[in-house]
């Protein structure tokens, strides 16, 4: 047998079994609950079951045991320790199984095996003395515990905790409670875990405490480099990547608490010319430039170039290259009128020019439209100014080559258009523009979907948005009654079949694709109720051993493509109709039909009312009296229900038969070989069968009065 416990509560009545019977192994007579011992509450009811064999015969040394012949008994508590026997026929062998049952008030007493308070980190035992050796033991809340279970765990709390021990024999319950106090010594940085910064950077580390002040408070680092005490507040500067750790001591504990300081640094900067050289002429162009490093040794470096007011050309008054000489250069960059004077014997003189400069012509053309293909657009802005010639050309179009300013295309692909444009000698001027074309969009929808009434429908469009276009398209989906935006739709507990329309506008307004999908709803026939036979079973019962007749009532009466089950009390039972038949023998019964349509898998289902099943009784007199007065004329066996008269026997005080089952269920009628018995007490033997196979076997004495 296994050792397992068993507890119930005064004043319980418990059956204990129908679980783990498919543990039990085959042809193994058992008594069910399978354990060794079994606990139970003083003056509580135990039911054990006998299981595997067959002729059982329960005893026990030191109780009585009522109907020991069944494979069910009940035994009563005695307020003690008392030991059950079972002995049982196991495929026409004998064996034998026994069983402890124990009757104990449970007793729980808790204690803390170390000294409380302790800092947080620490270990305390705690222990719970039972009276049941630990069966039923659990500890609460677990958080902290090596075990829930045990008589003796270790507890290690984050905080102060109050641990309750629970005992439980089935209903008779107590607890005890202890306390693990945790000293409060507490410190935290207050930057993160990881702080990153720059090389050359003071950072200052914060640290609180629990105590408000920094007595007891250690800082030191991981290159031991550095130590600081009696300071919150510390400002650090480290060169390479290095850890802080803060230790705090109070009243006996130690915590600490670390943050890890990430140092970047830059490369050593260098500028280098090229062409490299001592002296430059002016106007010479001179490329500066730093060395390249490697992206994985410095990631996310930059460069940001700065002039040097320390070297800047300062530029002459109104662009003379000199203001003292006689033939100067000018380089205005409008037009200016350039004044010269000149003082000979103290008169002054002066004559004025001025210098007419061509402006570059002006580019107004659209940057970077997008248009629907079809569509056409003007890609120069304004009106063309005088003198300036243009010309249009692309490298996606050879045959482009237009010399016009007002150029209106109409691409079918995304194209560049280049722009050159020229007044009189000065330098030309180029502008460029890419038109983006938005495609007409490709746009895909479920196939057509079968679902169940009531189930809920997910239906998404997918497709590839037009070249070009990000958020400028819009999804509708429309059912004909309600719609909703965006690629997926829901729709829950759909009742009948329904077309959902997808409506998907690419681009600005570029057009409009249109897609349907059809959800068919299964037909589902309707369960309305049952009819019984006989009708009277819903309200009165029927009798154990009784057949009944289920119809079930459905619209439409008669459907088509579907598979029916039944079960009664939710076990399976042979049915492929809209009726079943059944011999019922629980108390009560009720049948659940389930209709499932073939197609697509759709199935409804309902319950009956219970059916009351009655059992049968039966009683057998101690006399009667077979005088023709058509009353207690006869020895029989009197009952009610669908009872088989195995067998009915009647000896007299010699032993011999005088009555052997003659005249079935109508008994003897106090004769012997067609004579008279005299009046005596005779002895009987009755053995009784109930539909459900139970067999009653009774004997006694019956007296013939005449």
């Amino acid at each position: 047998m296994k050792s397992f416990f068993w507890k119930i509560c005064l004043p319980c009545s418990i059956l204990l079994g129908m679980f783990s019977m498919q543990s039990l192994q085959a042809q193994q007579l058992a008594i069910l609950p399978d354990a060794d011992t079994i606990y139970v509450c003083p003056d509580s009811t135990l039911v054990l079951i006998a299981s595997g064999g067959s002729a059982y015969k329960w005893s026990s040394p030191t109780i009585s045991i009522a109907d020991s012949g069944n494979d069910t008994v009940k035994v009563k508590s005695n307020g003690s320790i008392f030991l059950v026997y079972l002995e049982g026929a196991v495929n026409g062998l004998k064996q034998k199984d026994s069983v402890f049952v124990i009757s104990a008030t449970p007793q729980l007493n808790v204690q803390s095996l170390d000294a409380s308070p302790v800092c947080r980190g620490k270990d305390v035992r705690l222990r719970a003395i039972t009276n049941t050796g630990g069966y039923g033991l659990v500890w609460q809340p677990a958080d902290g515990l090596s075990s829930v279970t045990g008589e003796l765990v270790i507890a290690r709390p984050k905080t102060t905790t109050t641990y309750t021990a629970i005992l439980n024999i089935t209903g008779c319950e107590v607890r005890r409670t202890v306390t693990v106090s945790i000293l409060p010594p507490q410190v935290d940085i207050a930057q993160e875990d990881t702080v990153e910064i720059c090389l050359g950077t003071t950072l200052r580390l914060q640290a609180t405490t629990n105590t408000g002040n920094a007595q007891g408070l250690k800082w030191t680092s991981s290159d031991g480099l550095f130590k600081d005490t009696l300071k919150l507040a510390v400002d650090v500067k480290p060169i390479v990547t290095t850890k802080y750790y803060t230790t705090f001591s109070n009243g006996g504990c130690v915590i600490t608490d670390s943050v890890y300081v990430k140092v970047d640094s830059l490369p050593k900067l260098l500028i280098e010319a090229d062409p490299k050289k001592d002296s430059y002429c002016q106007g010479e162009l001179v490329t500066l430039k730093s060395p390249t490093y490697e992206p994985f040794l410095y990631p996310g470096i930059q460069h940001k170039w700065f002039p040097d007011k320390g070297f800047e050309t300062p530029v002459p008054e109104q662009n003379i290259s000199c203001l003292e000489c006689k033939n100067p250069r000018v380089n205005p960059t409008s037009s200016t009128s350039y004044t010269i004077t000149v003082t000979e014997k103290g008169c002054p003189s002066s004559k004025s020019v001025p210098v007419s400069v061509l402006q570059p012509p002006l580019m107004p053309i659209a940057v970077n439209p997008t248009i629907c293909r079809g569509d056409s657009i003007t890609l120069f802005l304004a009106n063309p100014e005088p003198g300036v010639n243009y010309r249009w050309v692309s490298p996606q179009i050879p045959s482009l080559d237009a010399t016009i300013a007002r150029l209106r295309v109409a691409p079918t692909s995304n194209t560049t258009y280049s722009l050159t444009a020229q007044r009189g000698r000065c330098p030309s001027v180029t502008a460029q523009t890419a038109v983006n074309v938005i495609q007409p969009a490709d746009v895909n929808v479920p196939a057509a979907q079968r679902v169940c009434p009531g189930q809920s429908v997910t239906l998404t469009a997918t497709g590839t948005a037009p070249s070009g276009v990000q958020q400028s398209f819009l999804w509708t989906w429309n059912n004909g009654q309600n719609s909703s935006t965006g690629a997926t739709v829901t729709v829950n507990n759909l009742r009948q079949s329904t077309v959902f329309n997808m409506t998907y506008i690419y681009g600005p307004n570029c057009g409009v694709v249109t897609k349907s999908v059809q959800v068919t709803v299964e037909a589902v026939p309707a369960i309305n109720g049952f009819v019984f036979n006989p009708a009277e079973a819903p309200i009165d019962g029927v009798v154990l051993g009784t057949t009944v007749t289920v119809n079930a009532q459905l619209t439409p009466p008669s459907p088509s493509g579907v598979t029916y089950s039944w079960k009664a009390n939710n076990e399976s039972i042979p049915g492929t109709a809209s009726s079943v038949q059944h011999t019922p023998s629980a108390d009560p019964t009720t049948y659940t039909l389930t209709v499932k349509t073939n197609s697509g898998g759709c199935e409804v289902s309902a319950t009956s009312p219970p059916i009351r099943v009655l059992q049968p009784e039966f009683d057998i007199p101690n006399a009667f009296t077979p005088d023709g007065d058509e009353n207690n004329d006869f020895f029989r066996v009197v009952f009610t229900g669908n009872i088989q008269i195995k067998e009915l026997r009647v000896w007299n005080r010699w032993g011999q038969t005088v009555y052997n089952n003659d005249n079935g269920a109508q008994g003897w009628d106090g004769r012997v070989n067609g004579k008279l018995a005299p009046s005596d007490v005779y002895v009987y033997k009755a053995v009784i069968v109930y539909p459900d196979g139970r067999e009653f076997v009774r004997q006694g004495d019956v007296t013939l009065i005449r």
